[in-house]
């Protein structure tokens, strides 16, 4: 499965990939890359987006505990909370203290779009 995260924010973004790339339970399977994008008529390193390809639910259970759990770091830093959204056929779905279960949940429906697709073809 691969997701695209969206940041808000180079300076969201950069801590986020950073955060996710110093989880050992997340860089073990998930590979995360910074997209290169940035807001037209800015310069800056490309970390609004980031790409996510996840294999299995495993990985992206801990992608989503490591979410969760950074997004609580930055609540009792006091800081506010970012908005960390993934695009999921279009549509962007806000990721907050529940990513886990957000995730699960896409993945899920990813699966079965895929059966549907496949048994669709064998017709």
């Amino acid at each position: 499965m691969e997701l695209t995260v969206h940041t808000g924010g180079e300076d969201v973004g950069r801590d986020l990939y950073d955060w996710l790339v110093n989880d050992a339970e997340v860089v073990r399977d998930v590979r995360v890359t910074a997209a290169g994008h940035t807001s037209e008529g800015t310069m800056g390193s490309g970390f609004e987006l980031l790409n996510l390809i996840i294999p299995n639910v495993i990985a992206l259970s801990s992608l989503g505990v490591s979410i969760a759990t950074y997004l609580q770091q930055r609540r009792a830093g006091g800081g506010p909370e970012p908005k960390i959204q993934v695009r999921v056929d279009g549509d962007l779905v806000l990721l907050g203290t529940d990513a886990e279960e957000v995730l699960r949940r896409l993945f899920r429906d990813e699966l079965e779009r895929a059966r549907q697709a496949e048994t669709a073809d064998d017709r």
